[in-house]
C-alpha cells in the first residue's frame, strides 16, 4: 500500500507533497474531506436561521436540518471528487 500524499497550499513548503495516511486510513479519509472546510459550508446556513428566528420567532427544525445536510454534502462531494482526480493523475506520486 502506498502513502496518500496532498500538496500544500502555501507556505515556504515550495509546493511539495506531505503523506497523509495509508489510502482507506481515517487520516487519509479526512484530508481528502478536507474537514475544515465544512465549517465555511455550515457557516451560512447557521447565519440564515439565525435570521429566520429573530424574523419568525421560530423554525422547522427538518428544514434547517435538510437545507444544512445539503449545505455540507456539496462540498464533501466536491472534495473527493477533487482526491479522486488528483490520484488518477498520479498527483500523490509526484513531488
Amino acid at each position: 500500500m502506498g502513502v496518500f500524499m496532498a500538496t500544500l497550499a502555501s507556505g515556504d513548503s515550495g509546493n511539495r507533497a506531505r503523506p497523509l495516511g495509508v489510502p482507506g486510513s481515517w487520516r487519509a479519509w479526512a484530508a481528502a474531506l478536507r474537514l475544515p472546510s465544512l465549517l465555511i459550508a455550515i457557516s451560512p446556513v447557521l447565519g440564515g436561521t439565525a435570521l429566520a428566528y429573530r424574523e419568525l420567532g421560530a423554525l422547522d427544525a427538518w428544514i434547517v436540518l435538510q437545507v444544512a445536510l445539503i449545505a455540507v454534502l456539496v462540498p464533501v462531494a466536491t472534495n473527493l471528487q477533487h482526491a479522486v482526480g488528483y490520484t488518477v493523475r498520479g498527483g500523490e506520486r509526484s513531488g
